[in-house]
């Protein structure tokens, strides 16, 4: 991922998402610091015990919120509807009062600049497959 002047992530929406795509699911990038985001380390650890193998995500019908009942108020996760379309299954309350609402089932774009959706799209197509 390339970082401009300032030192944080570089480059489109797309390419940032999909870095830190590949990189919770064990792809080119590290785990998360845990002592920097212990919720994410744990949300890390739970996910990548579910995994069936390295790089996939775990099936849906393994996911049980409550193994992650500690970091839920942080967590969110979002499924694909259509091609380059994905909403959130799962929102935090983090999420919900950042966002002053529920953004379960808000179709995941909506939070991005329009000029930056396409991007977003092929990017989303890209992890899902």
């Amino acid at each position: 991922m390339r970082r401009n002047g300032g030192g944080r992530p570089g480059g489109t929406a797309g390419e940032r998402v999909r870095a830190m795509a590949t990189g919770f699911f064990g792809g080119r990038q590290a785990a998360p610091d845990a002592a920097r985001f212990p919720a994410m380390a744990q949300l890390r650890a739970y996910w990548m015990a579910l995994c069936d193998a390295p790089g996939l995500p775990p099936l849906r019908s393994r996911i049980d919120p409550r193994g992650i009942a500690e970091v839920l108020e942080q967590t969110f996760l979002i499924e694909r509807v259509a091609p380059g379309v994905a909403r959130f299954r799962l929102a935090g309350m983090r999420l919900g009062d950042l966002m002053g609402m529920d953004a379960r089932g808000m179709v995941l774009s909506t939070l991005f600049d329009p000029a930056s959706r396409p991007d977003l799209a092929t990017t989303l197509d890209a992890v899902f497959t």
